[in-house]
Parts: C-alpha cells; sequence; structure tokens
C-alpha cells in the first residue's frame, strides 16, 4: 500500500537573526549551549535547534505546537504560495 500526503497550506516564518522582532517562539540559546537560536515547543516541553535562513511552523495559532523545518527539507517538501 502506498499513499500521498494531502497538501496542506502552513503558515511559516523564515528564520533570519538580524529580523526583529522574532517570532515569539524563538530564543537565543543559553550561554555554553551548542544551540545559539532555538525554538520553544510547549506542547512538547522542547527547545529545538535553529538556524538562519531555516522556517518556522507558525501555523498553530495557540502558539503551543510550533517547530522549525530545514531550509533544505522545507524546499524539498513544500510549495511557497503567497
Amino acid at each position: 500500500m502506498k499513499a500521498i500526503k494531502k497538501p496542506i497550506p502552513i503558515e511559516i516564518e523564515e528564520f533570519q537573526p538580524h529580523r526583529r522582532p522574532w517570532p515569539i517562539c524563538v530564543e537565543e540559546g543559553e550561554t555554553g549551549s551548542t544551540m545559539r537560536y532555538c525554538v520553544v515547543n510547549k506542547l512538547h516541553g522542547s527547545r529545538i535547534g535553529i538556524k538562519p535562513g531555516d522556517f518556522i511552523n507558525v501555523s498553530d495559532k495557540t502558539g503551543t505546537d510550533i517547530y522549525p523545518i530545514d531550509r533544505d527539507t522545507f524546499m524539498k517538501t513544500y510549495d511557497i504560495i503567497e
């Protein structure tokens, strides 16, 4: 059996550190951390590293299930429609 993912539009933001304000979910990493910047996912209670140029899925308006998408993965998986 095979399946194909249905196209579901998502709202995204491209992360660029020099562009302020940052999305509310982005924080600077802790001193000594390997993550310079991170996305805080409140649903899972995790901090996920993000690099400049990566995208952030901000479709969840409650701000709980927000996560980064690596730029290369995003470009292979999504088409920008607006």
